[in-house]
């Protein structure tokens, strides 16, 4: 995979966008348990388990800006790199993952 640096959002920046009308996805890249357990409750939030972005990727719609979501932000640079390698400009990550919108009190669903 190509060398790119993936920015990283902060929470906040994360919810401006989401609240901006902005035309984007959020790519929850977490396993089904993990998405079980609370999620961001948004209508152009998309779930492609990080495991299955390769036979998935083709679900993602092009020219829009991608907002990756995991656990911790461990795997969100890695996820922005491979959809870089195919084609994906506008990528970037949450910093932190779940894990960080939580401790920041961002708003969640639980359950699925």
């Amino acid at each position: 995979m190509p060398r790119v640096d993936i920015p990283a959002l902060l929470a906040a920046e994360v919810q401006s966008a989401l609240n901006s009308g902005e035309d984007l996805v959020l790519l929850d890249i977490r396993i089904q348990q993990e998405v079980d357990k609370y999620y961001i409750d948004h209508p152009k939030r998309l779930v492609i388990p990080f495991n299955s972005l390769l036979e998935r990727v083709g679900e993602i719609p092009q020219g829009k800006k991608i907002i990756i979501v995991d656990v911790n932000g461990q795997r969100g640079p890695t996820s922005g790199r491979f959809l870089s390698a195919r084609g994906f400009s506008d990528v970037v990550f949450l910093n932190g993952g779940m894990q960080r919108w939580v401790v920041e009190g961002m708003p969640v669903k639980t359950g699925n």
